[in-house]
């Protein structure tokens, strides 16, 4: 089972464009590290321009791939 412990916004205005920070923190039941998928779904005008995960304390920029190269290296 997988909870949703806290959820953190911190939107910037600047001439007319916001920038949003979204951080979320689970929690889970197991006694060893797991993996996980979220699916975030943004206006068709967003962009997104970065994201990162928690790996031992340590944060991690993921980088985003064509389906078939993140496949390869999974």
């Amino acid at each position: 089972k997988v909870t949703l412990r806290e959820a953190k916004v911190q939107a910037h205005l600047e001439k007319g464009v916001a920038r949003t920070d979204l951080t979320l923190h689970f929690d889970h039941e197991l006694k060893k590290p797991a993996q996980m998928t979220v699916n975030l779904t943004v206006h068709k005008d967003a962009v997104i321009t970065g994201y990162s995960y928690w790996f031992k304390g340590e944060q991690i920029d993921a980088r985003l791939l064509d389906n078939d190269k993140a496949w390869e290296i999974y």
